[in-house]
């Protein structure tokens, strides 16, 4: 299946800056990985890859207990997980507003571009 993908690998840098702006263009279509794919005729890390380029340089303020947090980590940690959302549910006992929130997040992360910062005060009782 992965070369059905990949037609043309002298071009996956151009093709990792093609999907990488086009959610410049569009932030919200981060929730349609699997669109992403068919379109640019690209794999799950091409995606990553893509993401990591245009979310970099913002700043994120975590709270270690928040459920969506904790979804919004995973899916920065491991993009390609967007696609199978069921799972990562299931596996961080999370509810749909917590997905919900874990993805408004992430566009803003995607537009505005920054940095992690883990609360520390969420630690604390």
């Amino acid at each position: 299946m992965e070369s059905f993908y990949r037609q043309h690998p002298a071009n996956d840098l151009d093709l990792v800056d093609q999907i990488a702006q086009h959610l410049r263009q569009y932030p919200y279509e981060i929730r349609h990985a699997r669109k992403l794919m068919r379109r640019f005729h690209a794999l799950a890390s091409d995606v990553a890859q893509a993401l990591h380029r245009v979310a970099v340089p913002f700043t994120l303020s975590i709270n270690l207990k928040d459920t969506g947090d904790q979804v919004l980590l995973h899916f920065l940690r491991y993009p390609g997980d967007v696609i199978d959302m069921r799972r990562v549910m299931h596996e961080l006992h999370a509810s749909e507003s917590d997905v919900q929130r874990a993805l408004a997040k992430l566009e803003t992360y995607i537009v505005d571009g920054g940095e992690v910062v883990i609360d520390e005060n969420s630690n604390k009782k």
